[in-house]
């Protein structure tokens, strides 16, 4: 057993002692304080930390002026507007010429669903996800044999004109036929003879002469035989 200084036994005192039970009690602020001391700490070190990367350690971030501005505004543009340049069934497009099928006009959303709030946190362009084509303003998707000449009626059939029943326009296989003629199409247009000067006003060849070499000789044969003989 335990003795005090002066060699009698020790008795514990105080509050706690002379209960004959421990007392359900803990100290709170003492318990708060080590979390709270952990997260101050944290916090310290981490605006600490950023202080001295963002000082030292940051990336440059360098703007690189655009040599045309022109060019920089068009490329800016959405995406739908400069697909939108290129088609072939806009009478508006910049070029009139059918565009790749996979260049597909794209829908935009609301994050809120009202399409009337356009503003730039709201709005969900194709320029950020796929989204979902737009239902107009798309070429249509065709196989190869859909590109075939005789599949497409501007080139593959005649047109005239109704009131003079003049021919505005012959099937392209007809025209190649016509172009590769080496009569130049002349046989399926039957006309009038031609004279060699009218031929020669109007653009034509006209019919070969003699070869003067060939007179002359001729004519040295016929001085060289006696008279009374022909030639």
């Amino acid at each position: 057993m335990a003795t005090d200084a002066h060699g009698g036994e020790f008795v514990p005192t105080g509050p706690t002692h002379d209960l004959g039970y421990e007392p359900d009690k803990f100290a709170v602020k003492t318990i708060l304080a080590v979390p709270a001391a952990v997260i101050i700490t944290i916090l310290v070190v981490f605006v600490i930390t950023d202080l001295i990367f963002g000082a030292f350690f940051a990336p440059k971030h360098t703007v690189i002026p655009p040599e045309s501005q022109a060019a920089a505004d068009r490329n800016g543009a959405p995406i739908n507007e400069r697909f939108d340049r290129i088609s072939s069934t806009n009478p508006n497009a910049e070029v009139l010429q059918p565009r790749l099928e996979g260049l597909q006009k794209r829908d935009s959303y609301a994050k809120d669903g009202n399409p009337k709030n356009a503003s730039e946190s709201n709005v969900i362009s194709p320029e950020m996800i796929t989204t979902q084509p737009l239902k107009e303003g798309n070429p249509p998707k065709l196989h190869a044999d859909d590109l075939r000449p005789d599949r497409t009626k501007a080139i593959s059939t005649e047109t005239k004109d109704p009131q003079t029943g003049a021919v505005r326009s012959i099937p392209v296989d007809r025209a190649m036929e016509l172009a590769t003629d080496p009569r130049g199409g002349r046989a399926a247009r039957p006309g009038p003879e031609l004279g060699p000067a009218e031929g020669v006003q109007r653009g034509q060849r006209p019919p070969p002469g003699p070869d003067p070499a060939e007179e002359g000789g001729r004519g040295r044969a016929q001085e060289g035989r006696p008279d009374g003989e022909g030639a």
